[in-house]
Formats: C-alpha cells, sequence, structure tokens
C-alpha cells in the first residue's frame, strides 16, 4: 500500500511538473486497449475494428471506468516521459 501512495504521489508530481493533459482520445485508446486486454484474457486475438468500438464506448459511457480509463492514460503518459 505504501508503494501505491509512493507512486501516486510521484505520478501526481510528474504530471504537475510537465503540464500532462489527459484528452479524451487518450481515454478512448486506453479503452481500446482495456478491450483488446480483456478480449485476448479469453483467447480472442482477433476482433473486429468494430467490435472494439462498440465495446470501448460501453467503457467510455460507464462511470465506474471513466475513473480507471483516466488513470491509465495518466500512468501511460507519465510513464512515457
Amino acid at each position: 500500500m505504501a508503494k501505491g501512495i509512493r507512486w501516486q504521489l510521484i505520478e501526481n508530481a510528474v504530471s504537475q511538473q510537465e503540464g500532462l493533459k489527459i484528452e479524451r482520445t487518450d481515454m478512448e485508446e486506453e479503452a481500446r486497449l482495456m478491450v483488446r486486454e480483456q478480449m485476448a484474457a479469453y483467447g480472442q486475438s482477433m476482433i473486429d475494428d468494430q467490435l472494439i468500438e462498440s465495446l470501448s464506448q460501453h467503457y467510455l459511457n460507464d462511470t465506474n471506468h471513466v475513473q480507471k480509463l483516466y488513470e491509465r492514460a495518466r500512468q501511460r503518459k507519465v510513464l512515457a516521459i
């Protein structure tokens, strides 16, 4: 738990220092990645792009997933620095 809090503090500091902004497009990409990861976990690696887009839009419209998508997008941007 302490490592998680420490990472969150570092992530917040880097985000502020670098002026990182999480756009809707960042969250859309995370939703697509999340769908692909979940489908791959069930052995479905060949998925129609239309299905991926549909499922990712479902995630973006679900308030329970929006925060997770935001955090994943921010983490990805922080690690890319």
